[in-house]
């Protein structure tokens, strides 16, 4: 069922039972749902909200979608926020909205809310079949 959003709850549940088989995407998932519960700007609540600080990249890459959260009210941490996901079996070199210095919050498996690493420029490199988001404080801009 490639589209099983209306189909019953015996094609969509959770087989609990094969949760050590796939400990990893577990912990994954698990690691998902904390980071959008620590972070104010992956919860926005309206359409509104969501037209006012979400901005979609307008460079246009087959395979991949990037987007921007900026100046989100209650994330005092960081200015922006871009989130890109790379859809294709190649690693993409992702346009960043500016210059800086970037924090990588998540790439592939691995999430931090401290941060994996840091880099400078405004492009980053995103593995095949993965997703990568990176922040910047309003001090790390150019």
């Amino acid at each position: 069922d490639h589209n099983s959003y209306q189909s019953p709850d015996d094609i969509n549940q959770l087989d609990w039972g094969r949760k050590q088989e796939y400990h990893d995407v577990f912990q994954y998932y698990r690691a998902l749902i904390s980071l959008r519960r620590d972070v104010p700007a992956l919860r926005m609540r309206s359409s509104e909200e969501i037209r006012r600080y979400l901005r979609f990249s307008p460079v246009y890459q087959i395979g991949m979608v990037s987007y921007v959260i900026k100046d989100y009210p209650g994330e005092n941490r960081w200015k922006i926020m871009q989130l890109i996901f790379n859809a294709s079996v190649k690693t993409v070199n992702a346009d960043l909205m500016e210059n800086g210095r970037w924090t990588v919050l998540a790439s592939g498996d691995e999430i931090s809310l401290t941060g994996l690493r840091q880099f400078e420029g405004q492009h980053v490199p995103v593995p095949p079949i993965s997703m990568m988001i990176v922040v910047k404080r309003s001090e790390d801009s150019q």
